[in-house]
């Protein structure tokens, strides 16, 4: 498989320094959680001088910079923002390992996160870990359902045929051959590319599950974004690879029903566990109104006046 049409070839700066990693964070106005990042950083076992941190200022927020100037690492400043995975490819660019690693701007790492991403790259060119949040965190229904539904990409098998790019290590040699994330995507572009890297046949994938990461739990509005965005990303994946994407929309008729009618309590208990918190009513409305919502703007999006948006 050739580098896709569409798809950048990545103009490398630099030469790349074999055993070194460059860990590259896209970041949109998040400084706060940002400086978390950063700071978990710091702790690595392996010496400062064995990897590089390099952020992506996805919209020059003066914030964000702050955060990189006070932490001393590098920043990309990118204006107006492009989206993330625009941002990701001028952090490539911009990197001097032969070995790149990516996170969010909000994620927590092991203090040997670099050491084992590293030693894992020994077999296998494309390596991911789990992400998940400290339960004890989980506080609000949207934190519960979170917990519940929101990481089963943490499985061995790969089952999507790609991992996440918030917890992801790859041989520079991939991208300088299969080029770099489509920057087209605001979302789905972590599918595209791991699935471009499965379809080539050259390079192995793997799942390690000594290198998690913690998430922090994402409230109401970030889970309804979430939502939205991911069927905007699969829409528009099938739209520029329809040999390659065949995901369906979810029928009109559907949609309309799930704004209107009340779920089944009994469909909602699988998802709950008992805690102190909150009980499984307010869990259930909950449930109800995060549903209504996200039917209600992917009605939009899909068949009204959003539907040609990108």
């Amino acid at each position: 498989m050739s580098v896709t049409e569409g798809v950048p070839r990545l103009a490398f700066e630099k030469a790349a320094v074999e055993g070194f990693v460059s860990v590259v964070i896209p970041v949109y106005r998040d400084a706060a959680g940002l400086a978390d990042t950063l700071d978990s950083l710091a702790c690595q076992t392996v010496s400062r001088t064995e990897y590089e941190v390099i952020v992506c200022n996805d919209g020059g927020h003066p914030e964000v910079s702050d955060v990189c100037r006070t932490r001393d690492v590098m920043e990309v400043s990118i204006v107006p923002n492009r989206g993330s995975y625009f941002a990701r490819n001028r952090g490539i660019e911009r990197s001097a390992g032969a070995n790149l690693a990516f996170l969010d701007a909000d994620i927590i790492v092991a203090e040997d996160w670099v050491a084992v991403g590293r030693n894992a790259l020994r077999e296998a060119e494309y390596v991911g870990g789990p992400v998940g949040f400290d339960e004890s965190l989980a506080v609000t229904p949207a934190h519960r359902y979170e917990a519940a539904t929101g990481f089963r990409m943490n499985s061995p098998e790969i089952p999507q045929g790609f991992l996440g790019a918030g917890n992801l290590f790859v041989k520079r040699e991939v991208f300088r051959d299969l080029g770099g994330f489509d920057e087209r995507l605001r979302s789905g572009g972590d599918n595209e590319f791991g699935r471009r890297v499965g379809q080539c046949g050259r390079y192995r994938q793997r799942f390690e599950e000594g290198l998690p990461v913690l998430h922090p739990p994402r409230g109401y509005r970030g889970l309804v974004s979430k939502a939205v965005r991911v069927g905007r990303g699969k829409q528009t994946l099938n739209r520029l690879y329809p040999d390659r994407y065949h995901y369906g929309r979810p029928g009109f008729g559907r949609l309309v029903r799930n704004a209107v009618v009340p779920p089944n309590p009994k469909n909602m208990r699988r998802d709950f566990e008992p805690n102190p918190h909150f009980g499984f009513l307010a869990f259930y409305f909950f449930r109800w109104r995060f549903r209504v919502d996200v039917s209600l703007r992917l009605l939009w999006m899909y068949y009204g006046q959003g539907s040609d948006a990108e």
